[in-house]
């Protein structure tokens, strides 16, 4: 019989008929281990196999005492047994405590049987033996290699009094834990309430940061008296007060009310002509100047006046009975309870052969002179690209009077438009140097002053516009082509002055805008003339058209008596709706908008780049004021020569005038729409600061 150690400890043969018995003694005698362990033996006998356990005792047991051997067996086989009994009852082994207890009680080991423990009572516990529960295993004693019993006694009236601890502790722990589950709902509760006192708050904060940006603007901080808000925007801001659930005070309402019947269009300001003849501590002649500008003739002024006296009489009359009336109205609204994707720009960065391309383009023109790409020129090119201190004088010297040309065509072609729409690139050489030579020799609407907006126009667009997503490709197109054209023909007189000489333009146009229809008119005419002036003709009748219109809107749009209705619109679309998500590029509600919107942003920022002057160095800037005062002091000798009223500030006898309002032109005009287009596109703040170094310059020296 072959006998194995699972594990291939031993490995010992043995005689089939050697008894069991045997065995454990030879493998005791034999084997050394260094611990008491059972061994999986397997016997195979006539082919079939056998298993049995075999304890062993390692080097630790053998050499000690019985006592001492036991003692090491019942603490490795069973550690919780305190008592080892042989079959018969004898006490064979106990451990250190409960001999401690049979000495306790005057009984010694030796004498120590089964049926002791068993019938023993304690003495110091009355019926102490019928509450203690005793477990008995069944086991080898190694010793003597026979059988006997291991024996456990468990007090069960203190196991019974630890286990109600442990139930009394544990519903304790049960109780805490709800506790603890209230507390998180309570503490989740006020989580809650803490973000909704934060939403309250930052909405809070939103409008007080409007106010204070408000009470921050260029308006505020130069304590102008002109309030430029038009009716429609004093509409929006009451109906919105009362969204949010705040009462406008009725007197405000009301005369808010009169205006609105009094007015021939909402999205002008309320007696504007009255706060810049009378009440903008603006001399007579620059309130006559800026009224002509932003509204018309004003010489019936003082008419006017005088009937809205009258009119405002006769409205204080009726106060009580339409504060009465207005009472009801918000009563019943109390009761009542009411109180396009975005076009990614594909613009590509510029990089264009400037020589090879105008060059090529100028080789049509034998009649013309041949432009020499110089160092110069194209150093002026890309700083025009780049920077808001571009000199368009020194290009349109360096490039012998065809600044505008130049830099149009490299422009357009460096945005990638003309590959983009397949524009034949003689095409629009020709069509921008025939626009080019429409413009008059004036001194300030001539070709250099279509060049300046041409290139603050382009910094718009790409410090923002296109940045943001706002303007697709199209109207990219269309911004670049109506800043070339936006004043071409001009005659170098306003429209106040064709108007009242009957001229031809305004007969034309019925005194709308005379000029500004001319000038995008005549353009178009311009390509229409001739298939090979027309750039357009690559593209589908469908983008032709959107150019077309946007051009006709964007020029338009530069008539100054349309400044407060455009800037009215341009106000409210900035405005969040309850919708509205902000934006991370900080456009607001202008990167999703509709087409409409689109325009309207383009156009704002057309009209900031036709006074782009403003934003100039110094002494450029103080330049284009020269510039400005002798063309209007030459329409002054004119309107003097056909016996008409002289306009305001364009007398040449008192050369004083530009000076008295440039300051009321920043505070009431400029300052007011490049902070609103700036609030915007925050991108163009470059443009702002330096408007505002200009205007500064202008202040300090009307004070002096």
């Amino acid at each position: 019989m072959a006998v194995q150690v699972k594990g291939g400890i031993l490995s010992h043969q043995i005689d089939p008929k050697t008894s069991l018995q045997h065995v454990f003694q030879s493998v005791s005698e034999k084997e050394t281990m260094t611990n008491i362990f059972d061994s999986l033996f397997t016997f195979e006998i006539d082919g079939k196999l056998e298993t049995a356990v075999l304890s062993q005792l390692g080097e630790t047991a053998i050499g000690k005492s019985p006592e001492e051997t036991r003692a090491v067996a019942m603490q490795a086989q069973v550690p919780i047994h305190t008592y080892m009994f042989a079959i018969g009852g004898k006490l064979l082994q106990a451990n250190l405590q409960a001999k401690h207890k049979m000495l306790a009680r005057g009984i010694e080991p030796d004498a120590f049987r089964l049926q002791d423990l068993l019938q023993h009572s304690d003495p110091g516990r009355c019926g102490a033996a019928k509450h203690t529960l005793y477990e008995m295993w069944p086991a080898t004693d190694l010793v003597g290699l026979q059988q006997c019993l291991l024996v456990q006694s468990f007090n069960i009236t203190l196991q019974k009094q630890l286990e109600m601890e442990l139930d009394s502790a544990k519903s304790q722990l049960e109780r805490q834990n709800q506790e603890l589950q209230q507390s998180c709902i309570e503490l989740k509760a006020n989580e809650e309430k803490i973000t909704h006192e934060k939403d309250q708050l930052a909405a809070q904060q939103k409008i007080l940061e409007e106010h204070l940006k408000m009470a921050l603007s260029p308006q505020m901080l130069l304590h102008t008296s002109v309030d430029t808000s038009t009716i429609a925007e004093k509409i929006v801001f009451t109906l919105d007060g009362l969204l949010e659930g705040r009462s406008p005070p009725l007197a405000d309402v009301l005369r808010l009310r009169n205006s609105v019947l009094e007015a021939d269009d909402l999205r002008v300001p309320i007696d504007l002509q009255d706060q810049l003849m009378f009440t903008a501590g603006l001399s007579k002649d620059v309130g006559l100047a800026m009224t002509e500008m932003l509204q018309g003739d004003s010489h019936s002024g003082a008419k006017r006046l005088e009937k809205r006296k009258l009119k405002r009489s006769d409205a204080s009359k009726n106060l009580t009975a339409s504060l009465a009336n207005l009472q009801d109205i918000f009563d019943a609204s109390r009761e009542s309870g009411i109180l396009e994707e975005p076009v990614q720009a594909t613009v590509q960065s510029f990089s264009i052969d400037l020589k090879g391309s105008f060059r090529q383009c100028r080789s049509t023109y034998p009649d013309e002179v041949t432009l020499s790409i110089t160092p110069q020129i194209e150093r002026l090119l890309l700083e025009a690209s780049t920077s808001f201190e571009f000199d368009a004088f020194e290009l349109d010297e360096a490039s012998n009077g065809q600044s505008l040309s130049m830099l149009a065509f490299f422009l357009i072609k460096g945005s990638g438009l003309t590959q983009q729409y397949k524009m034949s690139e003689l095409r629009l050489t020709r069509f921008l140097q025939a626009i080019e030579d429409g413009y008059q020799n004036n001194c300030y609407h001539n070709r250099i002053h279509a060049c300046c907006v041409l290139q603050v126009m382009h910094l718009l667009m790409h410090h923002g516009l296109i940045a943001a997503a706002v303007l697709p490709d199209l109207m990219v197109l269309a911004c670049y082509l109506a800043a070339v054209c936006h004043d071409f023909q001009h005659p170098g007189v306003n429209n106040d002055f064709l108007i009242r000489s009957g001229d031809e333009k305004a007969l034309i146009y019925n005194d709308a805008s005379p000029l500004e229809n001319h000038h995008v008119s005549a353009s178009f005419m311009i390509a229409a003339s001739d298939p090979l002036l027309s750039p357009l003709d690559n593209m589908s009748p469908e983008d032709r058209a959107t150019v077309r219109a946007s051009m006709i809107e964007l020029i338009l749009g530069t008539d100054m008596k349309k400044h407060f209705s455009l800037m009215s619109r341009f106000q409210t679309i900035q405005k969040p709706q309850p919708s509205d998500k902000p934006a991370s590029d900080g456009t607001g509600a202008l990167g999703d908008s509709s087409a409409e919107h689109k325009l309207l942003v383009a156009q704002v920022a057309l009209k900031c780049s036709d006074i782009g002057h403003l934003a100039c160095p110094l002494p450029l800037h103080q330049r284009w004021t020269a510039q400005l005062r002798d063309e209007f002091f030459s329409q002054g000798d004119l309107e003097r020569k056909r016996g008409l009223r002289v306009s305001a500030l364009m007398d040449r006898g008192d050369p004083s005038g530009m000076l008295k309002s440039q300051v009321g032109f920043f505070e009431i005009v400029a300052l007011p729409m490049f902070s609103s287009y700036v609030s915007a596109m925050p991108q163009s703040q470059p443009l702002l600061d330096a408007v505002m170094k200009n205007y500064h310059y202008w202040h300090t020296l009307a004070k002096t």
